[in-house]
């Protein structure tokens, strides 16, 4: 008879600890760690009564212990049998950060998202918000590529991340680039309307000039759709060898 591997895991998850201040209390940490600071234990108790919820926010001001909360929140979801766990921080300086206080505090984690306890819910991966949202994204892009599926995920300092995610979602191309003549083209007669005179200056190449477009490419009917996206694409792919900035934002638009 074949042994059933997922009802042994979700049989030893039931039996883990999923209170995050119990969780503390079994943690082969630096002495350094005492018990949770009063902030940190009220905040901890906040998130377990409301774990259930898809998305809970939280707020601590700089310096009072948010890491180890955030690190803790995760282990309880990792300790439900909620996983794979990301815990997403703005810059790499910070992965550093956290990945040594988390050491010291006796949680297992890694930066390699292919790393087997990460991928088996054993470990809480720890990367920047690049990684997380790039054309190319290993936690899945379109189709066709490999998808891991997160179970928790840990946003910190969100305002920041939130910043990197609207900007990787944005295509810059200066005058020269070779997309940049056929895009103006294909929009011109928008502009146009807008401004003539601004959509002069535009073609003139005058840095002070400004125009937004505001009609939304979905106005043109699918067919053309269909065929600017496509000469988009070939255009990025023979021009933009060397911008993956260009490329990354494009796969993800």
């Amino acid at each position: 008879m074949a042994l059933d591997l997922k009802k042994l895991k979700a049989g030893n998850v039931s039996k883990k600890q999923t209170d995050p201040r119990k969780i503390f209390t079994t943690l082969k940490r630096n002495p350094r760690f005492k018990r949770p600071s009063d902030e940190q234990g009220d905040v901890l108790d906040g998130w377990y009564a409301a774990r259930q919820q898809q998305s809970v926010t939280l707020k601590m001001n700089t310096g009072s212990g948010k890491t180890v909360v955030g690190l803790l929140c995760l282990q309880s979801c990792l300790n439900e049998g909620k996983g794979p766990a990301v815990y997403v921080v703005p810059d790499n300086f910070l992965v550093t950060q956290v990945v040594a206080e988390a050491n010291d505090l006796g949680i297992a984690v890694t930066e390699d998202n292919s790393n087997a306890a990460f991928l088996a819910g054993d470990a809480i991966l720890v990367i920047n918000v690049w990684k997380l949202f790039n054309g190319k994204s290993t936690f899945g892009v379109g189709q066709g590529n490999t998808q891991i599926r997160i179970g928790s995920i840990v946003v910190d300092d969100a305002h920041a991340c939130l910043a990197t995610v609207a900007d990787q979602f944005r295509i810059r191309l200066n005058s020269a680039h070779a997309a940049y003549r056929p895009l103006l083209d294909l929009f011109s007669d928008d502009l146009e309307q807008q401004s003539n005179q601004l959509l002069l200056d535009v073609r003139a190449e005058d840095p002070t000039a400004v125009i937004v477009r505001r009609r939304k490419i979905w106005d043109f009917g699918w067919c053309e759709i269909t065929e600017v996206l496509a000469h988009l694409v070939m255009l990025f792919r023979r021009h933009a060898a060397d911008e993956a900035s260009a490329v990354s934002g494009w796969c993800r638009v």
